[in-house]
């Protein structure tokens, strides 16, 4: 915000050498603008799936096909970023769930795989059945974290490199989100890093066969 008045004030008193630079640093309030919109957007949602009381509307919803559409949906981003998809997805996986927020939690971890995944790569997608759980993992190679650091990533505004993070249009708040919403289906989301391989998880309870 304050870099948005920074560059108006400039416009507003006429300090810009030239029509084309106007432009410019009009550009740059407007990019600015549209960024503090998604944050303020984002904070807004963490804010309100943080809160007692909220209550989500679960239904019977096939995990593996809804993880098999969003990887075809996102398949122009992973050619448009170089990135090459492997994917293991058992049939048959059902769980009682908010479809609509759910999503939101792959699509989170979807873009952060691309986002911090080095390019030309691969991203790995795994969906499996293990004792009664769908447990999904996604995997890419990037600059190597601790363990500190991976365990913070669920902190809400907790950015490793803030710097990169600028240049990639990370907000800070989509794995906090997506940790909420999990929490919210009584399932588990954790990552590991291990070298340059950096996978996170989701764990959620299957329905039993009737």
């Amino acid at each position: 915000l304050t870099s948005i008045l920074g560059y108006l004030n400039l416009i507003k008193d006429r300090k810009y050498s030239s029509e084309e630079e106007m432009i410019d640093f009009i550009q740059i309030a407007y990019n600015k603008s549209e960024k503090l919109k998604i944050l303020i957007d984002e904070l807004f949602e963490y804010t309100r799936l943080s809160s007692d009381g909220i209550k989500i509307s679960k239904v019977e919803i096939a995990l593996n096909e809804l993880i098999e559409q969003l990887v075809e949906e996102f398949i122009p981003i992973f050619a448009e970023n170089t990135i090459e998809i492997k994917k293991n997805i058992e049939h048959s996986i059902n769980i009682d769930a908010d479809g609509d927020k759910l999503v939101r939690v792959f699509e989170n971890l979807f873009m952060n795989a691309v986002r911090y995944s080095y390019k030309p790569g691969l991203i790995k997608i795994s969906l499996i059945n293990e004792d009664g759980y769908a447990k999904f993992s996604i995997s890419n190679k990037g600059k190597s974290l601790n363990k500190e650091e991976v365990d913070k990533l669920f902190d809400r505004f907790y950015r490793v490199e803030k710097s990169r993070a600028e240049i990639t249009g990370g907000t800070g708040l989509g794995l906090a989100i997506s940790k909420s919403i999990v929490s919210l289906h009584d399932g588990e989301i954790w990552g590991r890093c291990e070298g340059e391989e950096i996978t996170f998880y989701v764990k959620l309870k299957i329905i039993k066969d009737k």
